[in-house]
C-alpha cells in the first residue's frame, strides 16, 4: 500500500470512529428561566410551539382557522401567522409571528373572558421604527375558550414621536390559544 492510500485509509477510519461517538446532551439554561418565569409562547405555525401545534407551517395541524386583519386608513393589513402569548399576567394576541412591519399587538390585562374591553392597549409597528399607540377605541372578546380567541376591535393610533395619527377599523382575529 501507498503512503498516501495509508493516510487515507487511517484518515476514514478516525472520522468513521468519532462520528459514531455520542455527544453528552446538556439542558438549554435560557429555556429553563422561561420555564421557571411563567412564560408561554403558542406559536402555531413556526418554530416555537411546545404543545406541537401548527397551522400547517412546519406540518402538523391546527384545529383553529386562525385569521388577523384590520384596516388602517382605509388600507387593509393581514397578519400571517397570528399567535397567542402569556407572561406575567399580561394576555397578547400578535397578528404575525414572522413579519416586522405592519404588525399589530393587542395586550389584554386582567381576566380573558367573553365582553368588550373600552380604551384598549393596542400597538401598531408600521416599521421598524415608526410605532404607534392606540388611544382610544374598542376590543370585543367574542369568544374565549381553551382553544381559541376571537374577537373584533378597532382604534385610534398615534406615534408618540411625530404625533401622527391613524385610524384602525374592522379589526378582526381568530387565534389559538
Amino acid at each position: 500500500m501507498t503512503k498516501f492510500t495509508s493516510t487515507v485509509v487511517l484518515l476514514f477510519s478516525f472520522t468513521i470512529l468519532f462520528s459514531c461517538q455520542e455527544e453528552e446532551l446538556t439542558p438549554n439554561e435560557d429555556a429553563a428561566k422561561s420555564q421557571q418565569a411563567g412564560i408561554t409562547i403558542h406559536n402555531n405555525g413556526g418554530n416555537i410551539d411546545p404543545n406541537g401545534g401548527g397551522n400547517g407551517g412546519n406540518g402538523g395541524g391546527s384545529s383553529v382557522d386562525e385569521y388577523f386583519s384590520a384596516e388602517v386608513d382605509g388600507v387593509l393589513k393581514t397578519g400571517n401567522n397570528p399567535f397567542f402569548q402569556s407572561a406575567f399576567g399580561i394576555d397578547q394576541i400578535n397578528s404575525s409571528s414572522s413579519s416586522v412591519t405592519d404588525l399589530f399587538q393587542i395586550n389584554i390585562l386582567g381576566t380573558l373572558e367573553v365582553g368588550t374591553i373600552n380604551n384598549p392597549t393596542i400597538n401598531y409597528v408600521k416599521t421598524q421604527t415608526n410605532t404607534y399607540e392606540s388611544i382610544n377605541g374598542q376590543l370585543v372578546l367574542d369568544e374565549v375558550t381553551t382553544e381559541l380567541i376571537k374577537g373584533t376591535f378597532y382604534c385610534d393610533v398615534v406615534n408618540s414621536f411625530s404625533n401622527d395619527t391613524l385610524i384602525v377599523t374592522n379589526g378582526r382575529f381568530k387565534v389559538e390559544r
